[in-house]
């Protein structure tokens, strides 16, 4: 009976330490250390954090939930810690005070599950890294890459580390948060790592096939990879995400809805399928459709920009102003780090007469524009909105030259229409046919 207990604590160790979380106890070498309640609590944040930098912040919201919630009473939990660990000098390599942000765990952690099977530092940086990509968010795309790389440092020679570090600089371009030529610079080299260790992949296929689409817009060979793939894994999901982008924006409507169908037969439940369901339509012109499926869309993730986003494209175009703009400005703020989002939203304010409005995100966007990169594809697309066409497409022309990986969407986005009937935007579209100067 004993023995079935045992297995299924959840125990962390680190030095000749044993944090045991199923029972809120410290042991060391299997001896019961006191340690008063608020700073068990504490040590656990910090433990499963290790390495990582964990705010005053986090530690005051993860632990005292808002009640006596004051940094005094942070600091006596830390001097609790570190004297029930009783270190001596070592205690100091434990608990690193990063001096106005923070504390660091360094010690190295190894975490006995349920079953009781230890798992090492190296799984448990890919098992976070996936954790913050799933996300999808600026921030949480970030703190994947940070654990990614961490886990490449754990175990050198392992392709997934690499592999982690490859998709998530490709989505950090893909959802216009990174500049694109270091971003595509980024991935190659993650990426060949991985292919050097592994081989060519389904994974790997997929994930170039993706970024000979968006970066180098190479259309006919990223479907070759991209079929190449799937011979190999007829059920790798991305891969279908992949397919739907490219053939949507080659205006190959059926096929871009029988990939989406192949990822529904996969997964139903792909955090992303609705989205690029509604996406489909739109570029597709179907706008009612459309609206129909971004009504889906939201109430099955409320969260997820991507969803929201066409879901308010699909409105706008299909005349539902005051509704587009209401789910403009909610992807708007549930995503403030993806500033693409406000310029769209900001597009249909000036197409509506809100043209202070309009302008007044614009201004932002362009101090956001001296510390962050803002996606000039869709400064264009504000641009145009507000009636000033030469200044849309010289932001267009910079969108080709700096790479922006928006521009995969030139022939079949309708927000470009009104540009489509001047004369300088097929000189665009015919400087894309060569691949983007960046990466030249």
């Amino acid at each position: 009976m004993l023995g079935t207990r045992e297995r299924h604590r959840e125990v962390i160790i680190f030095e000749d330490f044993a944090l045991n979380l199923t029972d809120r106890v410290l042991l060391r070498a299997g001896q019961p250390v006191p340690i008063k309640n608020k700073a068990f609590d504490v040590l656990v944040v910090l433990v499963k954090n290790a390495a990582g930098l964990t705010s005053k912040e986090e530690l005051l919201d993860n632990v005292w939930h808002g009640e006596q919630r004051c940094e005094n009473n942070l600091h006596q939990a830390i001097r609790e810690i570190r004297r029930a660990l009783d270190l001596g000098a070592r205690q100091k390599h434990l608990i690193k005070t990063e001096h106005g942000v923070g504390y660091r765990f360094v010690a190295q952690v190894k975490r006995v599950d349920r079953e009781g099977s230890i798992t090492d530092d190296y799984t448990i940086w890919l098992r976070t890294a996936w954790h913050h990509w799933r996300r999808r968010t600026k921030e949480g795309f970030l703190q994947a890459l940070d654990c990614f790389r961490r886990a490449a440092h754990e175990s050198p020679t392992s392709t997934a580390a690499y592999e982690g570090m490859a998709v998530t600089h490709l989505m950090l371009a893909t959802y216009g948060i990174s500049e694109p030529g270091l971003g595509y610079q980024s991935f190659r080299a993650a990426h060949a790592t991985a292919v050097e260790l592994s081989g060519w992949t389904p994974t790997l296929l997929t994930d170039q096939g993706h970024a000979l689409h968006i970066f180098e817009r190479r259309r006919v060979e990223a479907e070759d990879v991209l079929r190449a793939s799937l011979a190999m894994d007829a059920d790798r999901e991305q891969t279908y995400v992949a397919l739907i982008m490219l053939m949507t924006a080659l205006g190959r409507h059926g096929e871009a809805v029988r990939a989406g169908d192949g990822l529904r037969r996969i997964n139903p439940i792909y955090p992303t399928l609705k989205a690029l369901d509604v996406f489909c339509c739109f570029c597709g012109r179907d706008f009612d459709t459309a609206i129909a499926l971004g009504e889906e869309a939201v109430r099955f993730d409320p969260y997820l920009h991507l969803g929201r986003i066409y879901y308010a494209q699909a409105l706008e175009f299909g005349g539902q102003t005051d509704r587009a703009l209401e789910h403009y400005e909610l992807a708007s703020r549930y995503s403030p780090d993806i500033p693409w989002l406000r310029a769209l939203w900001a597009a249909c304010l000036a197409r509506n007469g809100r043209v202070n409005e309009s302008e007044q995100i614009l201004e932002e966007l362009r101090i956001l524009q001296i510390t962050d990169y803002v996606d000039p594809y869709y400064l264009a697309i504000l641009l145009s909105a507000l009636g000033r066409g030469e200044e849309a497409l010289d932001e267009l022309v910079r969108a080709v030259k700096d790479g922006s990986t928006s521009i995969f969407l030139l022939d079949v986005d309708p927000q470009l229409d009104v540009l489509r009937s001047h004369s300088r935007y097929h000189l665009v579209c015919r400087g894309t046919k060569s691949g983007p100067a960046a990466f030249a």
